[in-house]
């Protein structure tokens, strides 16, 4: 297949374009702005709002399939961009769908996230589960859903959607926990910064997975997804957050020689608990985590040590 990545200059991005070369597939891969993939790629730079500018780069290369990464990715800096949020998020999925409708056989992968549900009860979130968002980034992914899914009844349109739960690995930036856990220690080993590390809120559970098994999911869900079907991709386990931290420390030699101080409590909206079941995905494409999440978290520690 040629397979077109939008947001592929991001943190997910480059695993993913690995993931879809391995696989021997033709990858065109699309960013706002330049960068350097990691492996070799044809490239595209343009904005998502900029419907124009979607569709010549979508009639230039005629991909088989589309997977739509291209977000403003934060919930927490959603509530101070909420109108840019909205428009990256909303508009550059109709603009994607949009310029596919003269070729409605195109399969595209909406990844939406673990925030369309917005809450959780300690149960796994199955995907019939109610969507209660708790912020702006999560209100936009779930109208992206909806948008592909009025595209999917009208047009006919191979749209699949894909819930992923929270993932970490090599790359991931310091405004996520476990890329700013690791920020932090690898400065630490560098004495740059004295022992003392300033995190958020450590008692919230979480759903974690590798970003290299996020990507064999996506990688499924392009060849052989089910249209019309959302997906969510989880370990379908709860960890704290302040024992993963524990972990990286561990791994550091530092557990005692490190003061943490958390914020006493989380940031509004945010649930104390969200955990996904992946059932549907595991029993129709046979995808399953295939890295624990040790090594996970070491990996990501170690790709900020060696940024020097």
């Amino acid at each position: 297949m040629r397979i077109f990545v939008t947001g592929a200059g991001g943190f997910v991005g480059g695993h993913l374009l690995t993931t879809l070369q391995r696989a021997g597939h033709e990858v065109v891969a699309a960013s706002h702005s330049p960068w350097q993939p990691p492996v070799p790629v044809a490239t595209e730079v343009f904005d998502v709002c900029d419907a124009a500018s979607f569709r010549d780069v979508l009639d230039a290369h005629r991909p088989d399939g589309v997977i739509h990464l291209a977000a403003m990715a934060s919930p927490q800096r959603s509530w101070e961009a909420t109108d840019e949020t909205f428009a990256v998020n909303i508009m550059g999925a109709s603009h994607l769908l949009q310029a596919l409708v003269d070729r409605p056989e195109t399969r595209v992968l909406l990844v939406g996230s673990a925030q369309q549900y917005g809450h959780g009860t300690g149960s796994p979130l199955v995907e019939t589960d109610p969507l209660q968002p708790r912020s702006p980034y999560g209100v936009s992914k779930v109208a992206q859903e909806l948008v592909g899914a009025l595209y999917r009844r009208h047009f006919g349109m191979p749209v699949i959607g894909a819930r992923p739960f929270n993932h970490t690995g090599p790359g991931q930036s310091p405004d996520y926990a476990i890329g700013a856990f690791s920020s932090q220690i690898a400065e630490i080993e560098r004495g740059l910064r004295p022992p003392r590390m300033k995190v958020g809120w450590l008692g919230s559970r979480r759903d974690y997975l590798d970003v290299r098994d996020v990507t064999a999911a996506y990688l499924l869900l392009i060849e052989s997804g089910d249209p019309g079907e959302v997906y969510n991709i989880a370990s379908g386990s709860a960890e704290r957050v302040g024992d993963l931290l524990d972990i990286l420390l561990e791994a550091a030699g530092l557990k005692d020689a490190v003061e943490v101080v958390a914020d006493p409590e989380p940031r509004p909206g945010d649930p104390e608990v969200l955990v996904g079941d992946s059932s549907k995905l595991r029993e129709a494409l046979g995808w399953k985590p295939e890295i624990p999440l040790s090594t996970s978290l070491v990996d990501t520690l170690d790709w900020y040590r060696a940024r020097g």
